[in-house]
């Protein structure tokens, strides 16, 4: 049987490059988009609290899309809109359907 070892060199040469950074972030920034389009409305505060944050591990960029609102974790174990709209991110544009029934905004 062939002995398989991974290459964390070309993992890190692919993950540090200007393109990869790009997608990653316009994918974060269409998370972000997607969420503050399904917010409540009720002081728009929530909305207004999601942000992107860059997190960087020693040899990958990471983006990270959260909710810096007091209530925020309340919203999201009720309504989920950051899970969905990194779903619908996944999914390709025009997936995303907004709130679930029987929400307000």
């Amino acid at each position: 049987m062939a002995r398989w070892e991974y290459n964390n060199n070309w993992q890190a040469s692919l993950a540090g490059r200007p393109e990869t950074v790009a997608a990653g972030q316009r994918i974060a920034q269409q998370i972000q988009a997607n969420a503050r389009a399904a917010a409540p409305r009720d002081s728009g505060a929530y909305a207004a609290s999601i942000q992107i944050e860059r997190a960087d591990t020693d040899w990958r960029p990471r983006f990270r899309v959260r909710a810096a609102d007091p209530k925020a974790r309340i919203i999201e174990s009720r309504l989920g809109i950051l899970t969905r709209a990194a779903q619908a991110a996944a999914q390709g544009p025009r997936s995303f359907v907004g709130l679930p029934r029987g929400v307000k905004r």
